[in-house]
């Protein structure tokens, strides 16, 4: 999604060809016991991945994640049966409607069941404080409600623009905070770097400035997950907004 090719996708990210042998190594790995799952079946699917979760499968996202199981749960988390150990994060529409899942695997890598569109991860039981942050990603969300916000979170940083103008219709906050990660910079093909996270998030508080009252910040470590594990509260976060 943030290596740029001369192909750009219009929905975000770049288009990358790979080796014919890596490109059916990885469709193989992926998808060989995986239906595609249509719109009308995403309710079930989930609430399917979710009753496979086990204490072990609790223990083993809370010690991977370093978030508690309280917060992980209220974004509807199961376990995914065919890569061992991996967990389905549900995708919403802006409107709040099943449309997709996100797999992450305990070794960090990331995939959707086939069939997924691009959504919003959202917990359930948001309750309407001010402000709400905007994350990327699917595990930073759950460190920001494990501090105690209400927070809505995009799958990549080039994603979700549409779904995020729908839900902040459809939801009144009085501030908005967009939270970028700390991103080292890529290098382009010209030999020019850039910060996709942090210039994507830049993007992202122009966009929706002209609506709401937006802010964007940055955690002083990789991400806003990290700077939780390292110590981070509420507090601080509320400090880093103020100052922008």
């Amino acid at each position: 999604m943030r290596e740029p090719s001369d192909k750009k996708c219009k929905s975000g990210g770049w288009i990358h060809v790979l080796d014919n042998s890596i490109g059916a190594r990885i469709c193989k790995l992926f998808t060989r016991k995986e239906p595609k799952i249509p719109p009308k079946e995403w309710h079930n699917k989930v609430l399917g991945y979710c009753h496979l979760m086990t204490g072990l499968h609790w223990q083993v996202i809370h010690e991977n994640l370093g978030l508690s199981p309280y917060s992980i749960g209220r974004y509807l988390i199961g376990y995914y049966p065919h890569y061992i150990p991996a967990f389905t994060f549900p995708l919403w529409t802006g409107s709040g409607r099943l449309c997709g899942v996100r797999i992450r695997a305990a070794n960090g890598d990331k995939w959707s069941v086939k069939g997924s569109q691009n959504g919003l991860h959202i917990p359930n039981g948001l309750t309407g404080e001010s402000p709400l942050l905007v994350c990327e990603g699917c595990t930073d969300p759950i460190a920001a409600t494990e501090m105690g916000f209400d927070v809505i979170s995009r799958t990549s940083c080039n994603t979700g623009f549409q779904d995020i103008m729908i839900f902040l219709k459809k939801h009144y906050y009085s501030q908005v905070v967009i939270v970028s990660d700390n991103d080292l910079p890529k290098k382009r093909n010209d030999g020019s770097f850039w910060y996709p996270g942090q210039e994507s998030a830049d993007k992202l508080c122009k966009q929706l400035t002209k609506n709401w009252n937006v802010k964007g910040i940055k955690p002083p470590v990789k991400d806003l997950r990290l700077w939780y594990n390292q110590g981070a509260k509420r507090e601080d976060v509320l400090d880093l907004i103020k100052g922008v």
